[in-house]
């Protein structure tokens, strides 16, 4: 009985505990107005803006309805586009992570299940995610971003669960 309870305790710190401190940074950085998270400022006095304006000014995507270029935005907005995105992606991909890995720890099933619930999780936080950017200065929510958000999360789904199969393999445990 106590080493049932303490597995539980274990699960708990290593499981639950790094989750809901992923999710409440993932939260705060969205709770914050796009004026303290401007990188412009920065990146306009750094070597990388010449570099961007002379190898990717016939550049252009659109994303959620808005042409990204460095003709259009400048070099210091277009680098900062690709930044934030990256950003999103590798967030979210320490979010499919560890609840993939919560997943597989509490719920004892074939792995494709716990793939589908942590992308379903994942990909509905995101949606949550968004609208709560509705209430933040500056900040707008974007079905494109959580597609973006949901894309990482499965990222992060497939490197723990190869890792595993690899761990597996080897005869260690996870």
């Amino acid at each position: 009985m106590r080493m049932k309870r303490r597995r539980r305790s274990v699960s708990f710190w290593n499981h639950w505990i790094p989750l809901l401190c992923w999710m409440t940074v993932i939260f705060l950085m969205s709770a914050q107005p796009h004026e303290k998270q401007d990188l412009k400022p920065w990146l306009q006095n750094s070597k990388a803006e010449q570099v961007v304006k002379e190898r990717f000014s016939g550049v252009q995507l659109n994303y959620g309805g808005k042409e990204i270029s460095v003709h259009k935005n400048g070099a210091a907005a277009f680098m900062e586009f690709f930044i934030r995105k990256l950003a999103h992606i590798m967030e979210y991909m320490v979010l499919g992570f560890l609840v993939f890995r919560l997943s597989a720890r509490i719920i004892h099933r074939k792995a494709k299940v716990h793939m589908v619930l942590s992308l379903l999780f994942c990909g509905i936080y995101a949606g949550l995610d968004e609208m709560h950017q509705i209430y933040t200065a500056g900040r707008t929510p974007m079905i494109s971003d959580v597609i973006l958000d949901t894309c990482g999360a499965a990222f992060g789904i497939m490197t723990y669960y190869l890792c595993k199969q690899m761990i597996e393999r080897s005869g260690d445990t996870v």
